[in-house]
């Protein structure tokens, strides 16, 4: 069993490697915002840190007005949960366990040995 530290290591694979993407590609083939969110809110939660909706918008390739839809959405889905004022977006416990278990699985196929590449 893995810890959120080593989780965080390989959500910070898995941001590097969607960067390069878009870095080869017209992001506009992969504009996942949600998805881009979500795994920066998991990576701010292995780290403890509060995020507000201008820092993970930014973090995430959006604007801040896309992103608060994208969150309005999120928050919507049980996903997110937030503040009032937007300035604390945490994700929710069951997003909590979702991502730990996705993370677990992309561990299992070996994804964890690119963070060589990244």
């Amino acid at each position: 069993m893995i810890g959120d530290r080593d989780r965080r290591q390989i959500v910070r694979t898995l941001l590097a490697l969607r960067q390069a993407r878009c870095d080869e590609f017209p992001h506009e083939l992969f504009d996942e915002f949600a998805w881009n969110i979500l795994l920066h809110l998991f990576y701010a939660h292995a780290l403890n840190e509060a995020v507000s909706v201008a820092t993970i918008s930014d973090r995430a390739g959006t604007s801040e007005t896309a992103g608060r839809r994208w969150i309005e959405h999120l928050v919507m889905a049980d996903q997110v949960e937030s503040t009032l004022a937007m300035d604390d977006l945490r994700m929710t416990a069951t997003a909590i366990d979702a991502m730990r278990k996705y993370v677990d699985r992309v561990k299992a196929l070996g994804v964890e040995q690119l963070n060589d590449l990244a």
